[in-house]
């Protein structure tokens, strides 16, 4: 879990001498747009990240084997190593529990394999997950992580203000983008939401009888629940900068809040801020599979790893085949993606370092990167995230700081985008291909705030007029021609 020691930048932070976790901050530097959405099939072992569930641990199989092998694969790595194995079970069960969905054939054989009276200190934890990596038919192993969200509220009361909507040209973005018809569904991938919130109201995404779409993962053994009303605030901070309500008179307003777009709550994090690799794994599955075009992950871990070369990873890779957008918090460690922490290995952030995921550093409202963030070449874009002004618990507003923030606010940039291109796009899809979207992120930047580019591949704050145009240039209105 997230352990951040009081009065540092807000997101999550690990105990003192261990690397960090973020479960909903941005995250690094982006891939380039020749990045090939499939994996390669070979075996990969990570080392363990600085909080792990004890015992428990994510394994990709070959696509020919079956739960059976799978299930003797476990019971004969459990008896080389003096442990007692449990049943696996299916990381991803969207086909069982949804009749289908648009991930699951490539989540198919992912599994979460589970040993008891092991030694499941650091470095026994590190030999199951190299013995497991080792053994034949298996491409991935890891340990389960825990990630949290603890990002920093520093109360200010002139709460009239949000700085960081005249910093990425908000106000001019909103008009020209006028959209009103299908929604662009943004997935908060958090701690929840207050779906009481006066201010969010109008902002969740429905079903045909106005009930709320979302899903809580926390403590539920795998199975959804509707149990997702926020216990912690962080999600309904992060779900008010991408779309609270405007003009309707009171509090704030979300980035994307001119335009038709809608939160979908899904809890992974509980009251602490912190929640398990898994289970934020299976709310990423079920809001793609719900019809989020946008997945929001202001959160995270930290690990060192012995290769600095791209992280492929098959969710992140299916939600790119399938042009769903991921934006990650980079996180608040104010470390450089890529250094050495010794012993071979090299600092990075998850999941905001895998590949067609978009990370999100954060600014000051001056568009300097805040001293605080993350940064390095694996960072896409940058986002204003020092005490941003939006919705908190119980009907109440307050500021928060950190690249928790950050990404929200890029993300509700793309989403705001998205909307006015709707138009332009077909229908039935609603999305746009991932390497282009990354593409016109790149190019929408503030010129006159630049950040240096090997800490930020965008080279300055993010401009969603900049975005806005560029994506209604790129997708003209049907009675339109192209720009």
């Amino acid at each position: 879990m997230w352990n951040r020691p009081s009065g540092s930048p807000g997101s999550v932070r690990l105990a003192p001498g261990n690397l960090p976790v973020h479960v909903a901050l941005a995250l690094l530097p982006f891939f380039a747009v020749s990045c090939k959405k499939a994996s390669p099939e070979h075996a990969v072992k990570r080392s363990i990240p600085s909080h792990y569930v004890e015992g428990s641990f994510i394994v990709r199989a070959q696509s020919d084997l079956g739960a059976t092998d799978v299930t003797s694969l476990s019971t004969n790595v459990a008896k080389e190593l003096g442990c007692t194995a449990k049943a696996p079970t299916k990381v991803y069960d969207g086909t069982a529990s949804d009749g289908g969905g648009v991930l699951a054939a490539k989540l198919d054989h992912i599994y979460n394999l589970s040993f008891a009276d092991c030694d499941f200190s650091k470095d026994g934890t590190q030999a199951i997950v190299e013995k497991l990596a080792g053994t034949s038919g298996v491409l991935s192993a890891e340990a389960e992580a825990i990630a949290a969200a603890t990002p920093i509220k520093e109360n200010d009361p002139d709460k009239k203000y949000q700085g960081h909507l005249q910093l990425i040209n908000r106000d001019a973005a909103c008009a020209i983008a006028e959209h009103q018809g299908a929604p662009v569904v943004v997935a908060v991938v958090d701690t929840g939401v207050d779906i009481t919130h006066p201010d969010l109201q109008n902002s969740l995404y429905r079903d045909a009888q106005g009930q709320v779409i979302g899903a809580n993962f926390v403590d539920t053994s795998g199975r959804p629940d509707r149990d997702f009303e926020d216990q912690n605030g962080h999600g309904t901070h992060v779900a008010g900068l991408i779309a609270a309500s405007s003009n309707n008179g009171i509090g704030v307003v979300g980035v994307a809040g001119c335009a038709n777009v809608k939160i979908m709550p899904v809890r992974v994090l509980g009251s602490n801020g912190s929640g398990t690799s898994v289970a934020i794994d299976k709310g990423i599955e079920w809001a793609a599979n719900h019809g989020a075009q946008i997945i929001n992950l202001s959160l995270g871990y930290t690990a060192g790893v012995t290769s600095t070369d791209e992280f492929d990873d098959t969710l992140y890779d299916s939600l790119a085949d399938n042009n769903i957008m991921v934006f990650a918090a980079a996180g608040n460690d104010g470390a450089i993606m890529g250094q050495s922490v010794g012993r071979g290995a090299y600092q990075y952030s998850f999941p905001s370092s895998f590949n067609h995921v978009v990370a999100v550093a954060a600014t000051n409202d001056q568009g300097q990167l805040a001293p605080f963030s993350n940064r390095g070449d694996r960072v896409l874009v940058a986002a204003p995230g020092v005490n941003d002004l939006s919705t908190l618990r119980g009907g109440d507003y307050g500021r928060m700081s950190g690249t928790s923030m950050a990404t929200p606010v890029a993300a509700g940039s793309y989403a705001l985008a998205l909307a006015t291109a709707l138009d332009g796009i077909d229908p039935s899809v609603g999305r746009v291909d991932t390497d282009l979207a990354r593409s016109l992120l790149l190019k929408a930047t503030r010129d006159d705030v630049p950040i240096n580019p090997q800490d930020v591949q965008a080279g300055g704050v993010i401009d969603v007029q900049k975005l806005v145009q560029l994506m209604a240039a790129r997708f003209p209105k049907h009675d339109q021609q192209p720009t």
